[in-house]
């Protein structure tokens, strides 16, 4: 069970592995129990499948590929059939121990069951063995009756033999009888072409398992193994801004993820939840999923599975499940519908029997539009809430039909199939001709379509923001029952310690306080918080680049932010600056480059009997440097080619030893190319420091100016102090006789001024004496104002220079500051890729 999400390993490929899955060289039943051997009905026992091929040959490091691959391929065991059906198409999810999901999309088909097979069947028991070893046995004798089949319903899994398992088969299939292994009936095997992929693009790798069938059924110029090859150069598509175009035959493969700043990846068919389960239905699911309850869902049709519980987590946003989950499970793990903690489980209705389950298990079949079991009632969701939510279904999602034509052909891979007998013809070496490859192109064959999630009456995108908007109103306060003063204080801090829940109760009615009680005793309610914990944590820190793994975590945050700011209630508004941040838009296109074509001969054409063993000797070791970027890296200021060298590295094909060569390669790029941007950091320090030296030699000066003003101003003060007592005393003692002495006197006195101030105050006396008979007051009042403009300007001037200064000691700091960040992150980044360059030297062969 997953307890921080943080933790969960992250892929940057866009595939980590193709594998073929079928029969193996022995037919080995899938139940211990059963025995068969040369007179078995083998279309009547459930084979084990095998791991056939792969690609790459090596496991990834960070993700070695599961044993149980084959398994996922074929949930219900390898059931061969004397007429093939259409090839067919479903996903399955693994989960990882540390809570990464695997997504697998598989392609199944069907080809003649070689005869060598059929004679490697598990060697018969002894007591079997003691009564075929008769002369009856030869081939010139008559054959003894075929043994009667072992009971398989005694089993733990409940498994019938009566049950003639097929992936695609619709109401028309019929179980063939006995077929033996000579040559009067062809006996047909499935074989599974399947993808692994950390990234749900449940559409593009359909359209390329699809495309791959139709190019192994025709004539090529360019082997399979090397269409293979381009798939895994594809670089993963970042979030937003980028779309990664693959070409392949006649068809233009798309990949691309929505924006960090917009609601989660969810490349699934979604209708098919609400064609199958009405509105009130899919509100119960949805509050079993929310608290926690153990689930099983039920459908004849495998395909349905995945996508309707892929479905259904993602209108939960922003939780996620932390419980089991294996949303198509096979038949050698069905005892994991028994386990004591919470688990959704999906199963084939021929696999189990609903009665069977555990009364704490909800059973949902999807076929039947039903609920059931489940020891304990569930709560109701908060009806103001509820109302709003089951309105907007109501509008965008009201497709409620079990009937509908798109659920009996959700297995199909083609749209539009050539009947079963021609697909038999196709796997045969006589359509290997040039008018067989002709039937197979797309003017026979018109090419898959995607599902329109806009048309209809199935609204996508509206949909999923109207479960948003019912999670942005039920939490909109929980940001004020967060305690952020303990994330100084301690290191480690439990969602139980630093959030108030009773605080948070107090808004909910009395009706509402059950459901949001149980939902805060979740696992997922604990990780909710701990997120946002480790969230503010990053923003109290300034630790931005740790903040970005909690992308998330922002976008709801400003969502809730957005309903706030229209509640007419809110009268300050804040800003959703990641909300409405539109550098994140899927502007730009990369084209994969045509697989590689180096050492094919041009005139060689590749045909395929059946579907072919993928050969080393074509692969190829192509490195690609896409200008694709990570959002991330953006920041860290790499460069595209400096990361393409990283997170392409994964791409190299071949020898380990090519592989360590070409990284040391690699990492020794990286480090002349950090190198390189130090030694600008270092010369654009030096252009700073003069610069700084100048604006200091400027602030000298500046300096000393002001100090000369402030001795000039307070000179001037103290002349006009001088003025104020003169002027009153004057005015009563002197005579107009006296008034050119006094003047004389007057203009006397500002000789110890500065020029340009006494050049103003003579000239305001020289007018003074151009009066005929002035009063001695209006003179003194004249000057006293005049001293007080001259005072004010200086003053004006003074607060000028100082704002100034400041403003260049801030800039100055400024630069000091950046110049640090650049130094401290560039010897970082130098001391990890040199890690990297001696742990990778280490590994050489030496």
């Amino acid at each position: 069970m997953v307890k921080d999400r943080t933790h969960i390993p992250y892929s940057h490929r866009l595939v980590d592995y193709l594998a073929v899955c079928g029969l193996g060289d022995v037919l080995e039943p899938m139940e211990p129990s059963v025995k068969i051997n040369q007179f078995t009905d083998v279309t009547t026992v459930p084979l084990k499948p095998s791991l056939l091929d792969r690609y790459p040959l090596t496991d990834w490091r960070d993700y070695p590929i599961t044993p149980f691959v084959s398994s996922f391929c074929f949930p219900q065991g390898v059931i061969t059939v004397s007429s093939p059906p259409l090839p067919s198409l479903f996903t399955f999810v693994m989960t990882e121990a540390l809570g990464a999901k695997i997504y697998g999309t598989c392609l199944v088909f069907y080809e003649p069951l070689p005869q060598t097979k059929l004679l490697n069947m598990t060697e018969p028991t002894t007591e079997q063995q003691s009564d075929e070893e008769k002369p009856s046995a030869l081939p010139n004798s008559p054959s003894p009756s075929p043994p009667s089949s072992p009971n398989l319903s005694s089993t733990n899994h409940k498994f019938s033999n009566e049950i003639a398992i097929n992936l695609i088969r619709g109401p028309s299939f019929r179980r063939q009888s006995f077929v033996s292994f000579s040559n009067e009936k062809k006996i047909h095997e499935p074989k599974c072409i399947c993808l692994l992929s950390h990234h749900p693009f449940y559409h593009g790798f359909k359209q390329f398992l699809c495309e791959l069938y139709r190019i192994s059924c025709s004539e090529q110029t360019t082997p399979l193994e090397r269409i293979v090859c381009n798939l895994f150069e594809v670089p993963l598509p970042p979030l937003g801004r980028i779309k990664v175009h693959l070409s392949m035959a006649n068809k233009l493969l798309t990949f691309t993820r929505p924006p960090p700043n917009a609601l989660p990846m969810a490349d699934f068919p979604m209708e098919y939840l609400f064609y199958c389960l009405d509105i009130d239905n899919i509100l119960t699911l949805m509050t079993c999923v929310l608290l926690e309850r153990k689930m099983v869902f039920i459908s004849r049709i495998p395909a349905l599975l995945t996508c309707t519980i892929e479905s259904i987590l993602a209108l939960v946003f922003p939780f996620h499940w932390q419980g089991g989950y294996v949303p198509l499970l096979p038949v050698p793990l069905l005892d994991f519908v028994n386990a004591p903690v919470p688990f959704i489980m999906g199963v084939i209705r021929d696999c189990i029997n609903p009665a069977v389950l555990d009364s704490e298990v909800i059973c949902i079949d999807l076929d039947n539009n039903t609920i059931s079991g489940g020891s304990e009632s569930l709560p109701e969701l908060p009806r103001k809430e509820w109302t709003k939510l089951r309105k907007a279904m109501e509008v965008f999602a009201n497709v409620f039909n079990p009937s509908h034509p798109s659920l009996e052909s959700a297995n199909d891979a083609f749209q539009h199939a050539p009947p079963p007998a021609v697909i038999d013809e196709f796997i045969t070496e006589q359509m290997l001709s040039e008018q067989a490859s002709l039937s197979v192109t797309d003017a026979d064959a018109p090419p898959l379509t995607e599902h329109d999630f806009e048309g209809g009456r199935l609204y996508r995108k509206q949909l999923r923001a109207s479960f948003l908007r019912f999670f942005v109103a039920l939490l909109h306060k929980y940001r004020k029952c967060l305690d952020l003063s303990q994330l100084k204080l301690q290191s480690a801090v439990s969602s139980d310690s630093a959030f108030d829940k009773k605080a948070f109760m107090e808004d909910f009615t009395k009706t509402d306080k059950p459901f949001m009680a149980e939902l805060m005793a979740t696992q997922l309610w604990s990780v909710f918080i701990n997120e946002r914990l480790e969230y503010h944590k990053c923003l109290l820190q300034k630790q931005s680049t740790n903040a970005n793994q909690f992308l998330e975590c922002r976008f709801f945050d400003e969502c809730i932010d957005a309903k706030e700011n229209r509640s007419k209630l809110h009268v300050y508004k804040k800003g959703t600056p990641f909300l409405s941040m539109n550098r994140y838009a899927a502007t730009e296109d990369y084209n994969v480059p045509a697989p590689d074509t180096t050492g094919l001969d041009p005139e060689t054409r590749f045909r395929y009997p059946r579907f072919p063993a993928l050969r080393p000797e074509y692969f190829t070791n192509r490195e690609i440097f896409a200008e694709v970027l990570e959002e991330q890296d953006i920041r860290n200021g790499m460069s595209s080619r400096m990361h393409m060298a990283v997170t392409m590295a994964a791409l190299i094909k071949g020898r380990e030893f090519s592989l360590f060569q070409s990284n040391v390669t690699k990492d020794a790029a990286v480090i002349q190319l950090l190198q390189n941007e130090l030694d600008s950091h270092r010369t654009e320090l030096s252009a700073m420091s003069s610069q700084l030296e100048q604006k200091d030699a400027e602030s000298r000066s500046k300096d000393i100016k002001i100090q000369s003003y402030e001795l000039e101003t307070a000179a001037l003060r103290l002349e006009l102090a001088q003025l104020k007592q003169r002027f009153p005393a004057a005015q009563k003692g002197q005579s107009s006789r006296t008034r050119p002495s006094m003047a004389e006197s007057m203009k006397a006195g500002f000789m110890n001024m500065s020029n340009s101030h006494a050049n103003n105050v003579s000239a305001l006396v020289s007018g003074a004496q151009s009066l005929e008979d002035p009063p001695t007051l209006l003179l003194s009042n004249l000057v006293v104002s005049s001293m007080e403009t001259l005072e004010l300007a200086l003053k004006n001037t003074l607060e000028t220079y100082g704002q100034r200064l400041n403003i260049l000691s801030r800039h100055v700091k400024t630069l000091k500051l950046r110049y640090e960040q650049h130094v401290t992150v560039n010897r970082a980044e130098a001391r990890v890729v040199r890690r990297n360059t001696m742990a990778i030297g280490a590994e050489l062969p030496r």
